[in-house]
């Protein structure tokens, strides 16, 4: 999922992986480029809202969340930093979901393939396309394997409904801020509000 800024993904990626682990009955990896990512947003803010709202069972900690006390992790975080770390996370119905996949190593990519070899195992990669390079770029690419979606900030109900609709999403004013400060050309208005890859890096 390539999306523009502000648009939720972090909160739905934590949704869906709550859903994964108490509906569909699997585990799940999430893979991040940095602790901040993994733990504040995804554990600490995000799982932890999601797990607390839905009344779930088990416990959330800083990098996973367990249902049975000294049990495996349900879902584990971790950062994408370190190959070695990040294989042999087997079992029915795995999913990997991949955060900010702008900035994850294409060696990260690789490992939730190695982690995701089931029939019934998946992997979501969500992040902002701001370079037309790497992993992200590729696999967001018509014709690849996997199912591309992308997400505009003209979609997101804060702009179609033109109000602080979901608070902390984005705005029409900030879209209307982009444009004026970069012009709707401009690799920033295309990665940030379209969610599409510009033809040259926005940063």
């Amino acid at each position: 999922v390539r999306s523009c800024n502000s648009a939720g993904k972090d909160w739905t990626a934590a949704r869906v992986a709550c859903w994964w682990v108490d509906a569909v009955g699997g585990r799940v990896l999430l893979l991040g480029p940095t602790a901040r990512q993994v733990e504040e947003i995804l554990m600490r803010k995000e799982i932890a809202r999601a797990f607390t709202a839905g009344r779930l069972p088990g416990e959330v900690y800083a990098t996973a969340l367990r249902r049975s006390r000294g049990g495996e992790a349900d879902i584990l975080a971790m950062t994408s930093t370190e190959v070695g770390k990040l294989t042999g996370f087997h079992g029915e119905r795995v999913l990997v979901v991949i955060t900010e996949a702008q900035d994850v190593e294409d060696f990260a990519f690789e490992a939730a393939l190695a982690n995701a070899t089931g029939a019934g195992d998946r992997i979501l990669a969500v992040g902002n396309p701001l370079r037309p390079l790497g992993r992200f770029w590729t696999i967001s690419q018509p014709g690849s394997a996997w199912r591309p979606i992308a997400i505009r900030a003209d979609e997101h109900p804060n702009v179609v409904e033109g109000r602080d609709v979901i608070p902390g999403g984005v705005t029409a004013a900030w879209v209307e801020r982009v444009r004026t400060e970069y012009g709707v050309g401009s690799p920033q208005y295309v990665a940030r509000v379209l969610g599409e890859f510009p033809t040259e890096a926005s940063d």
